[in-house]
């Protein structure tokens, strides 16, 4: 238990605790326990509130993937979770991905050009694809609505 907490920045007891050590390939602490990586929120806790039922996961109020805090974290199932993060704006749906998100590639005003060039031009998916640095599947989607459904031209 010492050797977590020694990775842990306690900036005050309202604010996040950051996790100072590795990370996974998502951003959320990970701490090496018994021979096993887990993720260090789920470890925070544990040590403080006790095992975590199965099925449940452990969410945070802070949206801080490094935060351990436990007065930042809550236990929800997945449909909990996915709610939190759709009320919070954080999900990436794969029917409606929007200017404003993170992890977007695209401005509305360049998937309107796509929804042009799709419906007026000779260029190929591919070509389309390769000048906006995406894809062909995202063309794809946008050429069926899966994706972008808002851009209307």
């Amino acid at each position: 238990m010492k050797r977590f907490w020694e990775k842990v920045n306690k900036s005050g007891v309202n604010k996040c605790w950051n996790w100072t050590a590795s990370c996974d390939g998502k951003g959320y602490g990970q701490f090496s326990l018994n021979g096993k990586n887990h993720r260090a929120h789920r470890i925070a806790w544990e040590f403080c509130e006790g095992k975590i039922p199965d099925k449940l996961f452990v969410c945070h109020k802070c949206d801080n993937k490094k935060c351990v805090n436990p007065d930042h974290l809550f236990l929800g199932t997945a449909l909990s979770n996915v709610q939190d993060m759709d009320k919070k704006g954080r999900r990436i749906s794969v029917i409606r991905v929007e200017e404003r998100h993170s992890m977007a590639k695209l401005t509305n005003f360049k998937v309107k050009v796509i929804k042009i060039l799709l419906r007026d031009s000779k260029m190929k998916q591919n070509a389309i694809a390769k000048y906006f640095q995406v894809t062909p599947g995202a063309i794809n989607h946008i050429k069926k609505d899966k994706l972008w459904q808002n851009v209307i031209v």
